[in-house]
């Protein structure tokens, strides 16, 4: 629907769809959702054929029925959020400095204005990866844009096709009745909050610590225990402390192990003793 629109207005648009194999026929392809390699081998071919594509739009994540609640959650995860996994490990392995922007179509998500269809429930995982993303790799330009469950398709595709063509806008857009909402993230102030004790010289362990929310949580433990000694666990280890500066001086700021670096720095500028480990904590 969507990509014959686009081809209808003289847009070039290459269309994936799913298949068992890679297969290509001018600008259509199909893949298999479930190979992850057949990503790689999509993006290699546009790559080779097209050049590296402007935008990358997924729009496979849509509720699956099953036999049960558990069977259609799990349906849905397969074709919406194993994909997105899939497709975003293909880009950073084929053009890892600096990869196309992704746009998420979901169709009705979100409950925003009230008037809508009660939201799908089975999509939110796939909201929630993107916006880890963002704050995993920084460098990956993506977000989400949720559509009206409640109009027809065909009325969606101008605002859709608008939207698309923004340079910067927020992590999770929702389009509904003719109007664009951003969502808007603001602190939230708790009177009378019970904290939990930190104590000095006491050791916390922070999973995923070299990244950017563990850092960041590393960072405000540490200020209000400076001398606390942290473990930070990480899938990535870090390299041998006496070529960290190296490293940051031979890399770009948006290098991965230049970022893991200067955070751990940062935690041991605030005075923190710091030890860093590489292990999965879902094994």
């Amino acid at each position: 629907g969507f990509t014959k629109w686009l081809r209808q207005r003289q847009r070039h648009v290459s269309f994936i769809a799913v298949g068992s194999r890679v297969e290509t026929a001018n600008d259509d392809y199909r893949i298999d959702p479930a190979v992850p390699q057949d990503y790689v081998r999509l993006l290699e071919e546009l790559a080779e054929q097209r050049g590296k594509p402007e935008r990358i739009v997924h729009g496979w994540a849509a509720p699956v029925e099953g036999p049960s609640r558990v069977e259609a959650f799990l349906a849905t995860q397969r074709l919406g959020l194993y994909t997105l996994m899939y497709l975003l490990k293909a880009i950073v392995q084929v053009w890892p400095q600096d990869p196309p922007t992704i746009d998420v179509v979901l169709p009705g998500a979100l409950h925003v204005t009230g008037s809508e269809p009660a939201p799908q429930p089975y999509l939110l995982p796939i909201v929630s990866f993107v916006l880890s993303v963002r704050q995993e790799l920084p460098h990956l330009q993506i977000r989400c844009v949720d559509l009206d469950a409640s109009a027809a398709p065909a009325e969606m595709w101008p605002m859709l096709a608008s939207e698309l063509q923004r340079s910067e806008a927020q992590y999770v857009i929702a389009l509904r009745g003719g109007y664009r909402w951003e969502r808007e993230v603001v602190p939230a102030v708790f009177e009378n909050s019970h904290v939990a004790p930190v104590h000095a010289g006491a050791v916390y362990l922070v999973s995923g610590g070299t990244g950017g929310v563990g850092a960041a949580l590393a960072q405000a433990l540490i200020r209000a225990r400076p001398q606390a000694r942290l473990a930070l666990v990480g899938r990535s280890m870090l390299p041998p402390r006496d070529t960290w500066e190296q490293v940051c001086l031979s890399s770009t700021e948006d290098d991965p192990v230049r970022q893991r670096i200067e955070r751990v720095s940062a935690l041991e500028g605030l005075g923190a003793e710091v030890a860093v480990f590489c292990a999965d904590v879902a094994d």
